[in-house]
């Protein structure tokens, strides 16, 4: 997920033992989680209680960084602590390793689908908002991959299959997404939706599988049109 730091409306830092990470409430592209994130964790707090200005960060050669906070000129201090909004918690993951991202289709005007070396399975979807914001799903590695750019399209289908890439002994999860004109009558396993919803993209290194949630509550998937 991309969102413009000039347009955060809100800092949150969501401390669980070791681990870190930042929720980034913002007017064009809504809840970012940067890092990971355990729902109701302990060590929370808010370091920017207003509109961010400012992001500040320590930098050092050869280590990492120390140091990360927004300032803001309203007051570094106070609030109410706060969750991200309707963020999806799945019971469980395909298996160990894999990352979870999801972005709701609804007021989106283009996607942008990122595609592997064979120009045939998706890598990642970017998605862009009417109001300005982007989200995205998988891998999206801009200036690197290949992608197709499709705007104010009406349907979007997708299938995941398995594959056997040249340099592996095991088949691979990856999947296929088609567009408008694009979408396929049926049959190998295409499942076919109008641009509204919820998808769930789930992806590792060399491997993605995707979902469509219908319904509002992201904890509802269906496999079937």
């Amino acid at each position: 997920m991309t969102p413009r730091y000039h347009d955060v409306e809100y800092h949150v830092h969501l401390a669980v033992a070791a681990e870190s990470c930042f929720l980034l409430r913002s007017s064009s592209a809504g809840d970012t989680v940067v890092g990971q994130y355990r729902v109701g964790g302990e060590g929370r707090f808010i370091v920017g209680d207003g509109r961010p200005t400012t992001l500040i960060y320590s930098t050092g050669r050869f280590r990492p960084i120390s140091v990360i906070s927004p300032y803001s000129n309203s007051g570094q201090t106070g609030g109410t602590l706060i969750e991200p909004r309707s963020y999806p918690r799945p019971e469980q993951f395909p298996s160990p390793g894999w990352h979870f991202s999801y972005a709701p289709l609804d007021n989106v005007w283009r996607i942008q689908a990122f595609l592997e070396e064979d120009d045939v399975h998706c890598r990642g979807l970017l998605l862009e908002y009417e109001g300005g914001g982007q989200r995205a799903l998988g891998q999206c590695r801009l200036l690197v991959d290949r992608t197709k750019t499709y705007n104010r399209a009406s349907k979007i289908a997708f299938t995941n299959v398995l594959r056997l890439p040249a340099d592996s002994e095991i088949d691979l999860e990856a999947t296929k997404v088609a567009f408008d004109d694009e979408v396929p009558e049926g049959g190998d396993g295409w499942l076919s939706f109008g641009i509204t919803g919820t998808l769930w993209f789930w992806f590792r290194e060399e491997e993605t599988r995707l979902e469509m949630s219908k319904s509002a509550d992201p904890e509802s998937t269906t496999t079937e049109e």
